[in-house]
């Protein structure tokens, strides 16, 4: 987008915000992991989503906010070749089947279904299956 330098400055000054519940501060790592994913620097990226998508976890809630951690991690980890890629898109794609949503069926779901496009294993080719079916369903 070309303006990464704003984007880190307006990382930093959100970092000095004291989010007062868990559920804050889980939801303000998923947006710092798709901020740092945009600015391609996925080591930083996938912290935050790890991060997120424990405290979600340990929230014991599958709120939208949670599911969004969950792709955000996904993506990083297929676009990074991780071993754990097929188990983390599995469970994001499961988490997006039940919502509403079609934002997030369709925007949200879209970098995840891009990064497992590049891979040609038979698990990534059903999960982009699966991800595509769930953009055009209501």
């Amino acid at each position: 987008m070309g303006h990464s330098e704003a984007a880190e400055r307006s990382l930093k000054i959100a970092r000095e915000w004291r989010p007062t519940t868990a559920y804050d501060v889980a939801d303000m790592e998923c947006v710092t992991s798709y901020v740092y994913l945009r600015l391609g620097r996925l080591d930083t990226a996938e912290r935050f989503a790890a991060s997120s998508v424990r405290k979600w976890a340990a929230e014991g809630t599958s709120r939208r906010e949670g599911v969004l951690s969950d792709i955000s991690l996904a993506t990083i980890h297929t676009q990074t070749g991780q071993s754990d890629t097929g188990a983390l898109a599995q469970r994001a794609i499961a988490a997006v089947a039940p919502l509403r949503s079609l934002r997030t069926r369709r925007v949200k779901l879209a970098p995840l279904v891009e990064a497992l496009d590049t891979r040609p294993d038979s698990t990534s080719r059903d999960l982009v299956y699966r991800a595509r079916q769930l953009a055009t369903t209501a």
